[in-house]
């Protein structure tokens, strides 16, 4: 029963959120911090590039290794996270468009590759983490300018 009521508690939240406008803050909130908005209609499929993702995979690891620079390390997960990103929005992308009509057999073989594909993403998102733990300004890194505490 106590369940049931938080769940009724986070719906009544969540709509109170939406309908006061704190919505349209959390967007201006976004977009100060860099997050465009972004409309469905101008977004275009791309289909992702496993190697690329691969390939900066292995040189956020070895720049983890031995750099010395927290701001300098920080700019290749940087680049590592914008493929990363670009590759579940090109998924999200293909999934939405196969999802909108199962009959076209180029939507499905573009979902189909990104579902086949999205391990690989995530296991070099999770090598470059154990590299990060690895990485000899680790205490750095833990600053909450970074990762925070405990990361």
């Amino acid at each position: 029963m106590r369940k049931r009521k938080l769940g009724l508690l986070s719906v009544v939240l969540a709509a109170a959120i939406l309908l006061t406008g704190c919505a349209s803050m959390i967007g201006e909130m976004a977009q100060k911090l860099g997050y465009g908005t972004a409309h469905y209609s101008d977004m275009e499929y791309t289909r992702p590039d496993v190697a690329a993702i691969k390939q900066i995979m292995a040189e956020t690891c070895i720049l983890a290794s031995k750099e010395t620079d927290p701001e300098a390390m920080m700019e290749g997960v940087y680049a590592f996270y914008e493929v990363y990103d670009s590759f579940y929005t090109n998924y999200f992308l293909a999934n939405i468009r196969y999802s909108a009509d199962l009959t076209d057999l180029y939507w499905e073989k573009e979902y189909n590759f990104c579902a086949e594909n999205a391990a690989e993403a995530d296991a070099a998102l999770e090598e470059i983490y154990y590299a990060l733990a690895d990485s000899p300004i680790r205490e750095e890194l833990e600053q909450e300018k970074y990762f925070g505490s405990g990361f």
